[in-house]
């Protein structure tokens, strides 16, 4: 379907199992974001990525739950956009993505967001370069709740002022990068890449948070006051990155990659009651990573598939956290090391037609270094497919995955930051990492068109959020590894094509979240639902569409839950022009409460505690997110492709629906 397709996202919005949510501009596979993709086998930017010439495009492999380095980094898919290789040409691409809020009354937030972007790919016998300039902004204000309730009698309602929007957020920053790729020869290529976030701009954001506030105990109104709270965030950041492929005459196959990345941020926040100062809380954050992997897959015979690898992590982060007062406060220091190694080794086995078995072995050692001490983790990973096809149409795949999760720099801080005079924040340095076992079962139809899969997740040292009541009534959130981890249910797909160019899509998940934590349980029921009904004109390209999204669902926490995401349903317009060098794609989000939510809640249950966060996201409604791509192309091919014939593969990728 690449006759009406812009880029490369529109293409992958083709292949069952694959939604592109243009609002949030990401790529889910089966309804899941941690989706990794590759082009040609190897690790790009996704501005890059993203705008590829649609024409370029040979193939895409869809690998779920991946095994090797993808596997051990939790990816629940892999996507390997392979291009045609005989083509020597340029691209420039030139694109606009907006976000529009007819509703508003303020001129200055009538656009939240918006993307600007120059892409260009030169390709010349054995050169492929590219390059990218991407400006990004945003303007947008909603309203924003909190209510504090104590055990005591005590509520704390921070609100905004009756018919006002009280939360306001402008950002404007430049990411440049780019790269190139040199082939040897067809079976070895040396690729690099580098880039700038951001160049010309400073990288400065702003926030700021108007409240008014009641402070009532047993039901009479003690004190009530304006609040606010004044943010402003500067980083930047640049990274470097080297790959090595090769493909032996037997189908061996070595990849080496290194990565180094370098960011650094400030943030200064301001707190003043009834216009009155109160204190000042400012941060300063550098943290440096390295990464190297090798990977070596090799066949021995023809019912034999090796995989082997070896992956070294490195970071060191520190921050400096320091208060003002009407003099300066204190300050504070926390520097947070780390070392990893990792060694996996897969056996893929093909015993008969109808049989696969893919089993193998990761082992990680971590050797974190905080506050002075030193502490070295060993971390076991197993991987287990076993496929079974019952008939060309029908195949079934029992799968035993486990990933294991770190913790972040704020999650193992110790220092106490302020988040507003009620609550405070500080880390754990003695947290440990976290290992998540998964196990599913998985039937496909028709080659994944339709499957269902029952899944079942648990851990017994989860890194979640946890929190108390202190004695001085300042509610203190830290994070600690919890006892007992459960989250199970049942996602799957569906895709009825409706003739040649009317096809419904849906994919949903239905689940249980549960965690117990000093013996308190905390479980609820939610689920996410996609659903798609698309129109495609292969003639002149165009493609309308009926969206319906509802993502806002709960995430767990030993307290509670939260949720971020969005849900909407809206209608969808696409189109090319001027012999595709030009494409307009408009959507319009429909003012429809049914079936959806607008606000996004957090909400934490203690001992004598409870709070509830709620984002108000109306302006959602009636939202026009408006995009424009045109490009300038010339190319051909250098000469004719010779057809080949493809041999059957473990990890079989997903084929397009068209």
């Amino acid at each position: 379907m690449k006759i009406s397709a812009a880029n490369a996202w529109d293409v992958l919005d083709h292949v069952q199992g694959v939604s592109y949510d243009r609002y949030n501009n990401s790529i889910k596979v089966d309804g899941r974001t941690n989706v990794k993709i590759l082009v040609n086998g190897l690790e790009k930017n996704m501005q890059y990525i993203q705008n590829l010439n649609p024409d370029r495009i040979k193939k895409i492999e869809i690998i779920r739950d991946p095994g090797g380095r993808y596997g051990l980094e939790g990816y629940a898919a892999v996507i390997n956009i392979i291009l045609k290789q005989n083509y020597t040409g340029t691209d420039l691409n030139l694109m606009n993505m907006s976000v529009a809020d007819p509703d508003t009354d303020n001129p200055g937030y009538a656009f939240p967001m918006s993307m600007t972007g120059l892409n260009l790919n030169y390709t010349y016998n054995k050169i492929n370069f590219y390059a990218d300039a991407t400006l990004f902004a945003n303007h947008f204000a909603f309203p924003v709740q909190y209510i504090k309730i104590f055990d005591s009698g005590k509520q704390i309602i921070q609100s905004p002022a009756a018919g006002a929007t009280n939360f306001f957020y402008n950002g404007l920053r430049d990411k440049l990068s780019a790269g190139v790729d040199y082939y040897l020869d067809p079976q070895h290529v040396l690729s690099a890449e580098a880039g700038m976030d951001p160049l010309f701009t400073q990288g400065r954001n702003e926030q700021k948070n108007v409240y008014d506030v009641q402070v009532i105990e047993n039901d009479t109104l003690r004190d009530r006051y304006t609040y606010d709270d004044l943010g402003t965030t500067r980083e930047q950041s640049a990274y470097q990155s080297l790959f090595y492929s090769a493909t032996g005459s037997d189908q061996s196959k070595w990849l080496l990659t290194f990565h180094h990345r370098f960011s650094a941020s400030g943030n200064e926040h301001s707190f003043r009651k009834n216009n009155r100062f109160l204190y000042a809380l400012r941060q300063q954050n550098r943290n440096h990573s390295w990464r190297f992997d090798a990977d070596y897959t090799f066949p021995l015979g023809k019912r034999l598939m090796l995989q082997a690898g070896y992956g070294f992590n490195a970071r060191h982060e520190r921050q400096r956290t320091e208060y003002l007062y009407s003099a300066p406060g204190p300050v504070s220091e926390f520097t947070y090391k780390e070392r990893r190694h990792k060694l996996f080794a897969y056996a893929t086995y093909r015993p008969a037609a109808k049989w696969t078995l893919k089993a193998g072995l990761a082992g990680e050692i971590s050797m974190p270094r905080a506050l002075g001490m030193r502490t070295v983790y060993r971390i076991y990973q197993p991987y287990l497919d076993v496929k079974y096809r019952i008939s060309p149409m029908v195949d079934v795949v029992l799968k035993y995955r486990s990933e294991s999760i770190y913790p972040s720099l704020s999650q193992a801080n110790p220092q106490e930051i302020s988040m507003d005079p009620y609550t405070v924040t500080k880390g754990n340095p003695r947290l440990r990492p976290a290992l998540i076992h998964k196990i599913s079962l998985r039937t496909n139809v028709m080659g994944g068109a339709v499957f269902l899969e029952p899944y079942w997740h648990f851990s017994t040292d989860y890194i979640g959020q946890t929190g108390r009541l202190r004695s001085d009534s300042l509610f203190e959130y830290t994070y600690d590894n919890l006892g007992r981890y459960r989250h199970y249910g049942i996602r799957g797909n569906l895709v009825v094509p409706f003739g040649k160019t009317l096809f419904w899509q849906t994919n949903f998940d239905f689940y249980r979240s549960a965690i117990a934590h000093n013996g308190r349980t905390n479980a609820f029921n939610d689920y996410s639902l996609n659903s798609n009904l698309m129109y495609v004109n292969k003639a002149n390209g165009l493609t309308l569409g009926l969206l319906y999204q509802r993502s806002l669902n709960k995430h767990i926490t030993a307290l509670g839950y939260s949720q971020w995401n969005n849900d909407f349903t809206a209608l969808l317009f696409q189109k090319p022009f001027f012999r595709k060098r030009l494409n307009i794609m408009l959507m319009y989000v429909l003012p429809l409460e049914a079936g959806v939510s607008f606000e996004q809640k957090t909400y934490v249950r203690a001992n004598g505690y409870e709070n509830l966060n709620v984002n108000d996201l109306h302006l959602l409604k009636n939202m026009v997110v408006f995009r424009l791509n045109y490009r300038f192309h010339k190319g051909k091919s250098t000469r004719k492709a010779k057809k080949k014939v493809e041999e059957n593969k473990p990890e079989k990728p997903s084929k397009g629906l068209f």
